[in-house]
């Protein structure tokens, strides 16, 4: 991964004047002002793993008629203000309220000085994070342009506390990261996101001298911009990107600039998917905050979530659910042996959050998403989210603690204090049923508001703000010493850390080579004991009979590099995966 300073970006946007009406144009004629630094970006959570089927995608898609006229930033490191909250929350806003007229979206325009000049770096105005921008719009929401002016001369002015009042209005729900800085197919999750409806916030590198700044309407960079970019000279720039067409140059982003309508087209630019991929070193999704509950209760509650819990066995066969005299309560028709592997696939028709926790015999939970991965508990409308993830190809194994084990999945409209609600859980004593009432509250959903179940699909009435706790039972035994195995084992990469979007979408999996080595780590997941793990070329690898494997790989001088992977089990079913990596 490319670590760049942060003073190297705050010297980058110190150059001088304004826009000037010459025939082209250079560095020094635009400030920038994003601080993009790796360990701010991964603070910051990212977006759950996603079924391969939510990443089939029109082929083109727009948000630029809800997008503000293009503004200015000036003399002044503030695009972060500009891309979060002039384009970004302001594009939001119209298409939440469906307001495509450009004039009418202009009044809804919203200040990038409000959020800016409460997140700068300095009183120097030379830049800021954008994660620390998108979390001051969550925190606090944004003023209106009209009622918190924008001027480049200065960044100290802050807000009234009846401006704050009127700034809450225009929070937003959520945001989250789409992507590792590292992945070469960061264009797979932007198109998705963008396809839901929802602008993406970039921080993108532009290098020293680029043609970048003379931009018309598409950007293409030159050798010597790949180059300085390889060098560490360049400098971050936060934009919006506001539509994405896969016949256009060969398959290319639109995105919103903040340097007036003067540059670009009108102040848009179009980058292709493989310049985006190479420059893009960050990129969020901004979600709109869920429809409140209502005020008063209906006497027939609507439902609002529709939504499904899947168990899928390694073999690649559902697990049946039995319905049980509790709608929220199922229990799997098999019994798993200690050993089993599968992956768990919710679904939801609206937007919602997602949380897991499991239990066992002693009554103790734990939480399995998110944890402590990093990830983002939301799931986007329409989508199917894969636990453990990244992609289907990865499954959860069972421990070898005999009993019945709980899978609690817990879904709301809205996001859930997982923490709290797991201590109180593991606080209480009694029933189950009696523990998540004490823990969830007045927002657990109750029975007679779960309209339809049918052990792993149901509608519900949540309220806006309900939590729908779907039980699942596990009898766990212990495994069966006559067994006998028919399915192959299942090889899957775990490090170099992987990006759903290189597996969903890449041409390879990105990986670093140094001393003209690499590493790489992987797991050949099975129920059967693994007897044998081979790498094509190579005669030295490490495993271990849980199917854990680590190998070192001579890079050669190579830039792309195909590895065939074989795994034997016990039982002497044999797989055989190729993966491809791009080394650098």
């Amino acid at each position: 991964m490319l670590e760049f300073s942060s003073r190297r970006i705050a010297l980058s946007i110190s150059f001088g004047l304004l826009f000037l009406s010459q025939p082209s144009y250079s560095q020094s004629d635009y400030f920038t002002g994003a601080v993009l630094d790796s360990a701010q970006y991964e603070k910051v959570n990212k977006s759950a793993p996603l079924s391969r089927g939510d990443f089939d995608v029109p082929m083109r898609f727009s948000l630029k008629k809800y997008a503000p006229t293009p503004g200015n930033q000036g003399r002044q490191g503030s695009c972060v203000g500009w891309a979060t909250a002039y384009a970004a929350r302001t594009a939001l806003e119209a298409s939440q309220k469906s307001i495509s007229n450009k004039s009418k979206v202009n009044e809804y325009r919203l200040s990038p000085a409000y959020v800016y000049n409460n997140v700068r770096a300095n009183d120097q105005c030379e830049g800021s994070y954008i994660s620390s921008a998108l979390s001051f719009i969550q925190n606090n929401g944004v003023a209106p342009l009209s009622h918190f002016k924008y001027s480049d001369k200065s960044c100290v002015s802050i807000p009234s506390d009846s401006l704050r009042k009127v700034a809450l209005p225009y929070r937003i729900g959520s945001y989250e990261r789409l992507f590792n800085s590292g992945s070469m197919a960061k264009h797979v999750k932007v198109r998705q996101v963008l396809a839901k409806g929802y602008p993406v916030v970039i921080g993108m590198f532009i290098p020293e001298d680029s043609g970048f700044y003379d931009t018309k309407s598409l950007w293409v960079p030159t050798q010597l911009d790949v180059d300085n970019l390889a060098a560490n000279r360049a400098g971050g720039h936060a934009m919006t990107v506001v539509g994405y067409d896969d016949k256009k140059y060969g398959g290319a982003f639109e995105v919103i600039n903040s340097w007036g309508t003067n540059w670009g087209d009108g102040g848009f630019f179009w980058i292709s998917y493989s310049s985006f991929n190479k420059f893009v070193f960050e990129g969020y999704a901004m979600y709109p905050v869920a429809p409140p509950a209502p005020k008063v209760l209906p006497v027939k509650p609507k439902v609002d979530l529709n939504a499904s819990v899947k168990f899928i066995h390694l073999d690649g066969n559902e697990l049946k659910l039995a319905s049980t005299n509790s709608a929220s309560v199922s229990k799997m028709i098999p019994s798993l042996p200690s050993g089993s592997l599968f992956r768990t696939e919710v679904h939801s028709k609206q937007a919602s959050f997602v949380y897991i926790l499991g239990g066992d015999s002693t009554g103790k939970f734990v939480e399995l998403f998110p944890g402590k991965k990093g990830l983002s508990p939301q799931l986007p409308s329409f989508s199917t989210m894969l636990i453990p993830g990244p992609t289907e190809e990865y499954f959860t194994k069972l421990d070898n603690s005999v009993g019945q084990d709980v899978y609690l999945t817990l879904i709301s409209r809205i996001p859930i204090n997982s923490k709290s609600v797991l201590d109180k859980l593991n606080r209480e004593r009694g029933s189950l049923d009696k523990r998540l009432k004490a823990s969830i509250g007045d927002r657990l959903v109750i029975d007679k508001n779960i309209i339809k179940s049918n052990g792993n699909e149901f509608e519900a009435a949540t309220l806006g703000n309900g939590v729908l706790a779907h039980v699942t039972y596990i009898n766990h035994v212990g495994f069966d010493q006559g067994y006998r195995d028919v399915s192959k084992p299942k090889i899957v990469i775990t490090r170099p850390t992987i990006d759903s979007v290189d597996l969903n979408g890449g041409d390879g999996l990105p990986v670093t080579v140094k001393d003209g080595v690499f590493e790489i780590q992987g797991f050949a997941q099975d129920v059967s004991s693994i007897k044998d793990i081979r790498i094509t070329g190579l005669d030295s690898i490490r495993f271990n009979s849980k199917g854990r494997f680590i190998a070192t790989i001579e890079a050669n001088g190579e830039t792309k590099k195909s590895l065939t992977i074989e795994a034997i089990d016990e039982h002497n079913n044999v797989s055989s995966e190729t993966f491809v990596f791009n080394l650098k």
